[in-house]
C-alpha cells in the first residue's frame, strides 16, 4: 500500500500495481487530504478549492463516497474517509504516504548536527521522489487555483534536502559524489547560486580548477542574459580562493566506508509477501538463519530442474521478514536479483557486488575502486564486530561462480540463494527443496490472493468444487494462482467455475501443443492472453519479435505501427495484466518475465502470418536504423547542426540512449543477418562503430562487425563490404589482435583503391599504421601515416587530417623523437579545436601530456593532463579518462607524490577494465607495484605485480611482452629482497 504525490499522484496496492482513480477531481481530492497529514479540512476549504467560487453542492459529497468506497475495497480498514460534520480527514499509516517519509527524513536530516547522519537522511528524503519527477502533483489539473502553491512550497523543500545532502558529502570528503549527483539539482533550481558554489568547491577538490572556472563563467554568462545581475560575493569569493588555490578549501579526509554505520541498517526488501502452505520451510529456514558459529548458504531450489512459479523468491522474502521480526538481522537486508533464467543477461559478479555495496551505503565513488569483493567483506566484517547481522538475498542465481563472490567471509551473517539450479560448488550449502502446493493450500492461496485484491471476495469460499478445478490446472504454482486471481478480481461478475472450464479448455490445447513442467503457469498465461482486447494481444505478440532483453516505447510502437501515446497507453495495460513488467531503466523500456516471453514468442509463430512478421520486423528494424543513425550524427563532430536529428536534444542524450540500446541492437544486426537481412545487418553496424570506438565494449564490437562483413559479403556491395572490413579491423586492432586486424585492413584497402574510395583509403592507410607501430614495425607504420596524411588533405578531410597527424605524433613519441612528436600533436589539438572535436582534443591533450613529461617539462604535462581529463569527462570518454590517469599516476610517481599516485591509479583501474583494455590496465598495476616498492610494502607490491603478469597473460604482442617481462622482473627483484 502506498499512496504518492512527490511525482503523479497515485495509489498503489499491496502488489505495487496502480489502483485506477475515476476522474481528475478525485485526484485532486485524494491530494488535498494526504497533504493534510491526516488533520481535517473544512467542507468550504475543500469546496473553494476544488470548485473556486462556483462550488457544487453535492459534488464534494459524490467525491467523498466514491473514494471511500475505493479505500475500503482496495485496503479494508487500513486506509478510511470517516464521516464528519463539516470537515474531511483522510486516514492513513503515514509510513504509507510518500510525501510524510519525505518531510519526517527531512526533520531528521535537519535535526542531526553528524553530516554522516545528515547524509544518510537527506539522501532517504529525496529517494521518496519519483524517479525523473520534475515537480509534485504532475498529473493534476492545470486550473486548480492551489496548484500552483503547493508545488512550489514542496520544491522548496526538496531544495532544502538537496542543500543538506549536498553540504554533508562535502564535510565527510565525498566530493566526487557531489560531482555525480550535482547535475539533478542544479536542472531543477538553475538559479541557486549556493548549488553552483557546491560543484565548484567539489570540482576543485576534484583536481579540476578549469573546469570550476568554466561552471563559474558559464553561470555568469546566465545570470547577466536571464536576470541582468552578477553572482553574489560569497561566489565571487569561492572562485578567487579556487585561483588562489586556497588551502581552506582542501577536503578532509573521508570516513571510511567500512567502519561508518551511520546509515543504519539497509532494508533493501520489498513488502512481505502473501504467503500459503509453506510453514515447514519457513520453520526450515528461519531455524537455520539464527545465530550460530557456522557460515551457512541457504537455497531455495527444486528437485525438478528449471522448474519457475513455485514461489522461491516469495519464500525467502517472507522468511527475512520473519527474521527481522525477530530482531536477528539488526545490519538489515540486502536483495539482489543475479537475473539468472531472464530474457535479460545475467547479472555479472561485479555489478551485483556494486548494488550490494551501494545498499550497504558505501559511497558510489569508492566501490567503483579495486576490489569491490575485497570491500564487500571488509564492510561486512566490521558490521559482524559491531553485533550488526546482515542477511543476503541472492535471487535467481545461475551459477556457483555467480554467488561465490558474494559471500560474507563471516559466520555472523547468512545468504539466502533462490535458483533453479544446483549450485553444489559452494561450500556450507543447505538446500531447501521447493514443491508445488497442495491442493488444499492452493485454494487457499487463490482465496488469498482474491480477497487481497478485491476486500471481501467470498467466490472462492462459496464455489469449493470450481476452485479446486482452478488451482488444479494452475498445476498447484503459486505464479499461476496470482495470474488466475488477477483474472477474477478484473471481473467480479464472473463465477469461478466459468473460469475453470476457460482453464481447462486452454490446457487441453496447450497439452496438445507441448507438455512441459510448466503447464500450469502456461495455462494461466493462456488465460490471460484470451481476455486481452484485440489490439493489447497483437501487441504482446509482436513484441517477442524484438531480438533484446527488453523494448522501448518507440520500439513497440514500430512493432505494431502506431501512435507512441496509444502503445503508451498498451504497454501499461499489459502491465496491470501482470504480463510485463519495466525494464531498465524503468521509464520507457518493458520487458517480459522469461516465461511470458516464450508463450508470447509461442504466440506471434502460431498466429501472426509469416508476412505479417517480417513486416513488423522490418518496421523495428528502420526503427533502430533511424534512431541508432541520429545517435551517431550527435557523436560525429563534422556532422552539422542542421544535420542532427531532433529526436535526441544533445550529445548526451544520444549516448545514453546508445548505452542502452546497445545490446538490443548488435542482437537486431545478428538476426538481420539469419534473416537475409543484409543491408539492414551493415548499415546498423556501421552506424554504431563510432559508439564502440568511444566505449569499446571489445566482444560486442567484434561481433556486430563480423556480422556486418558477413551481410556485406552476402549483399555483394564492394562499398559496404570494404567500410565492413575496414570496422572490423579497428575492432580487432583495439583487442590487440594485429595478425587479423592488419589482414582486414589489406583486404578493406584493395577494395577501397579498386571502387575509386579515396576517403575510405586514408582511413585505412592511417589504420594500418597503427597496426604497424602495434607490432613494433615502425617504419613501416611511418610510411602508412604519411601516406594517409597525404590522402586526407588531398579530400580536405580535416578531421581526418588532425587523425594522422596525431598518429604520426604517437610514433615518433614512440620513436624519442620528442620534439617531432610535439610538432604534430599541436598541429592536431588545432585541427581538433578548428572542427570542434572534442574527443580527438582530449586524446590530443593527453598525448602532449606524455610528451612534455619526456621533455621534462612538468607543469605543463601536468596542465595538459588536467585539461585532457576535463574533455574526456565532458564526452563521457571512460577509456580515455583512464589512460589519462594513468599517465597522471607515472608523473606523481616519478616526481615522488606517492599518495597522488596512488589516487589516480586506483581511479584508473575500474575505467580500464571496463573498457578491456588489459595492457593499459597491466601498466597501471605495475605503476601500483612500483608505488608499493617504494613505500617498503613488497607484499602489496608483489599483489600488484602478480595482478599485471595476469592481466597481460592472454596477449603476445610485443607491447604486452616487454610489460609481462618488466613486471616478472620486478616480481623477481622483490622476491630476492
Amino acid at each position: 500500500m502506498d499512496f504518492l504525490l512527490l511525482g503523479p499522484v497515485e495509489i498503489l496496492d499491496d502488489h505495487g500495481k496502480g489502483v485506477p482513480l475515476r476522474a481528475q477531481q478525485d485526484r485532486a481530492l485524494l491530494a488535498l487530504l494526504l497533504l493534510a497529514e491526516t488533520r481535517q479540512i473544512p467542507r468550504r476549504r475543500l469546496c473553494s478549492q476544488l470548485w473556486g467560487d462556483k462550488p457544487s453542492k453535492t459534488g464534494l459529497t459524490d467525491l467523498a463516497k466514491r473514494l471511500r468506497h475505493l479505500l475500503q475495497r482496495t485496503f479494508g480498514d487500513r486506509a478510511d474517509l470517516p464521516q464528519l460534520p463539516d470537515a474531511y480527514k483522510l486516514t492513513v499509516d503515514r509510513r504509507h504516504v510518500d510525501y510524510c517519509r519525505f518531510l519526517d527524513q527531512l526533520g531528521a536530516a535537519r535535526a542531526h548536527t553528524d553530516p554522516a547522519k545528515v547524509a544518510v537522511a537527506a539522501q532517504a528524503a529525496l529517494n521518496e521522489w519519483q524517479q525523473g519527477a520534475g515537480t509534485a502533483l504532475q498529473n493534476l489539473s492545470e486550473d486548480q487555483s492551489w496548484l500552483g502553491t503547493e508545488r512550489q512550497r514542496l520544491q522548496l523543500r526538496r531544495g532544502e534536502a538537496w542543500h543538506l545532502l549536498l553540504a554533508a558529502r562535502l564535510s565527510l570528503g565525498q566530493h566526487r559524489q557531489v560531482l555525480s549527483e550535482i547535475d539533478e539539482p542544479r536542472s531543477l533550481f538553475p538559479d541557486d547560486q549556493d548549488l553552483v558554489g557546491y560543484q565548484l568547491l567539489a570540482l576543485y577538490r576534484a583536481g579540476r580548477p578549469t573546469e570550476a572556472e568554466r561552471v563559474y563563467d558559464t553561470f555568469r554568462t546566465y545570470l547577466a542574459r536571464e536576470h541582468d545581475t552578477e553572482p553574489g560575493r560569497e561566489l565571487r569569493n569561492r572562485i578567487e580562493q579556487i585561483r588562489r588555490a586556497a588551502p581552506e578549501l582542501d577536503a578532509p579526509a573521508p570516513a571510511p566506508a567500512v567502519t561508518d554505520f551511520t546509515m543504519g541498517p539497509p532494508m533493501a526488501l520489498g513488502p512481505r509477501p502473501r504467503l500459503v502452505g509453506r510453514k515447514v520451510q519457513v520453520d526450515w529456514l528461519l531455524e537455520r538463519l539464527q545465530s550460530s558459529p557456522e557460515q551457512r548458504v541457504l537455497l531455495i531450489g527444486t528437485r525438478v530442474s528449471g522448474r519457475a512459479g513455485v514461489g522461491k523468491t516469495t519464500l525467502a522474502v517472507y522468511a527475512a521478514h520473519e527474521a527481522l521480526d525477530r530482531g536477528w538481522f539488526g545490519g538489515g537486508v540486502l536483495f539482489v536479483d543475479l537475473r539468472g533464467h531472464s530474457l535479460q543477461p545475467e547479472l555479472r559478479p561485479e555489478d551485483a557486488l556494486f548494488t550490494l555495496l551501494t545498499q550497504l551505503g558505501v559511497p558510489a565513488d569508492q566501490s567503483q575502486e579495486g576490489d569491490r569483493a575485497a570491500l564487500f567483506r571488509s564492510v561486512l566484517a566490521a558490521r559482524a564486530r559491531a553485533g550488526q547481522r546482515v542477511l543476503i538475498i541472492a535471487d535467481n542465481a545461475a551459477s556457483s561462480d555467480q554467488v561465490r563472490p558474494l559471500l560474507p567471509g563471516s559466520a555472523a551473517h547468512r545468504v539466502i540463494v533462490t535458483s533453479r539450479c544446483s549450485l553444489s560448488g559452494l561450500d556450507c550449502l543447505e538446500q531447501l527443496d521447493l514443491q508445488i502446493l497442495t491442493p488444499d493450500k492452493a485454494v487457499q492461496l487463490l482465496d488469498d490472493h482474491l480477497r487481497g485484491s478485491r476486500h471481501g471476495d467470498q467466490r472462492i469460499a462459496t464455489e469449493p468444487g470450481a476452485a479446486a478445478e482452478v488451482a488444479r490446472w494452475c498445476g498447484y504454482l503459486p505464479l499461476a494462482l496470482k495470474i488466475v486471481a488477477s483474472l477474477l478480481a478484473d471481473a467480479p461478475e464472473r463465477p469461478v467455475a466459468e473460469l475453470a472450464e476457460l482453464l481447462a479448455d486452454s490446457a487441453s490445447r496447450l497439452q496438445e501443443l507441448q507438455h512441459d513442467d510448466h503447464l500450469g503457469v502456461r495455462v494461466a498465461f493462456s488465460l490471460s492472453y484470451q481476455v486481452l482486447k484485440p489490439e493489447q494481444a497483437r501487441l504482446f505478440r509482436l513484441l517477442a519479435l524484438n531480438p533484446g532483453a527488453q523494448t522501448s516505447v518507440e520500439a513497440a510502437a514500430a512493432l505494431i505501427d502506431r501512435p507512441l501515446r496509444t502503445t503508451s497507453r498498451l504497454l501499461a495495460e499489459l502491465r496491470r495484466a501482470n504480463l510485463l513488467e519495466p525494464g531498465i531503466p524503468p521509464v520507457g523500456w518493458w520487458r517480459f518475465y522469461d516465461l511470458i516471453g516464450l508463450y508470447a514468442y509461442e504466440r506471434v509463430r502460431e498466429e501472426e502470418s509469416a508476412e505479417d512478421q517480417d513486416q513488423a520486423s522490418t518496421r523495428l528494424m528502420e526503427h533502430y536504423l533511424e534512431t541508432t543513425g541520429a545517435a551517431d550524427a550527435w557523436l560525429n563532430p563534422t556532422t552539422g547542426p542542421d544535420a542532427r536529428s531532433e529526436r535526441f536534444g544533445g550529445r548526451d542524450a544520444a549516448l545514453a540512449w546508445l548505452d542502452i540500446e546497445y545490446p538490443t541492437l548488435v542482437a537486431a544486426a545478428a538476426r538481420a543477418v539469419l534473416s537475409g537481412d543484409g543491408r539492414h545487418a551493415h548499415q546498423l553496424a556501421a552506424r554504431l562503430q563510432r559508439f564502440f570506438l568511444l566505449r569499446k565494449h571489445a566482444a560486442d564490437w567484434i561481433t556486430v562487425q563480423r556480422d556486418a562483413r558477413a551481410a556485406a559479403e552476402h549483399t555483394h556491395d564492394p562499398q559496404a563490404l570494404g567500410q565492413a572490413l575496414n570496422d572490423l579491423g579497428e575492432a580487432l586492432a583495439f583487442a590487440r589482435c594485429f595478425d587479423e586486424a592488419m589482414d582486414h585492413f589489406q583486404l578493406a584497402l584493395a577494395i577501397r583503391r579498386e571502387v575509386l574510395d579515396r576517403h575510405g583509403e586514408g582511413r585505412t592507410l592511417n589504420n594500418l599504421g597503427v597496426v604497424y607501430q602495434g607490432l613494433r614495425r615502425f617504419d613501416e607504420a611511418l610510411d602508412h601515416f604519411q601516406l594517409a596524411l597525404a590522402i586526407r588533405r588531398e579530400v580536405h578531410d580535416r578531421h581526418g587530417e588532425g587523425q594522422a597527424l596525431n598518429n604520426l605524433g604517437n610514433l615518433y613519441e614512440d620513436l624519442w623523437r620528442l620534439d617531432e612528436a610535439l610538432d604534430h600533436f599541436q598541429q592536431d589539438l588545432l585541427i581538433c579545436r578548428e572542427v570542434q572535436d572534442r574527443h580527438g582534443e582530449g586524446q590530443t591533450l593527453n598525448n602532449l601530456g606524455v610528451v612534455y613529461q619526456g621533455l621534462r617539462r612538468f607543469d605543463e604535462a601536468l596542465d595538459h593532463f588536467e585539461q585532457a581529463l576535463e574533455a574526456h569527462r565532458e564526452v563521457h570518454d571512460r577509456h580515455g579518462e583512464g589512460q589519462t590517469l594513468n599517465n597522471l599516476g607515472n608523473l606523481y610517481r616519478g616526481r615522488r607524490r606517492f599518495d597522488e599516485a596512488l589516487d589516480h591509479y586506483q581511479q584508473a583501474l575500474p575505467l580500464l577494465h571496463d573498457a578491456a583494455d588489459g595492457v593499459t590496465e597491466g601498466m597501471v598495476c605495475l605503476g601500483l607495484a612500483r608505488v608499493w616498492q617504494d613505500h617498503g610494502d613488497h607484499v602489496e607490491a608483489r599483489r600488484w605485480c602478480r595482478q599485471a603478469l595476469s592481466g597481460v597473460a592472454e596477449f603476445s604482442d610485443p607491447s604486452a611482452q616487454k610489460l609481462a617481462q618488466q613486471a616478472q622482473e620486478l616480481l623477481d627483484q622483490l622476491n630476492e629482497s
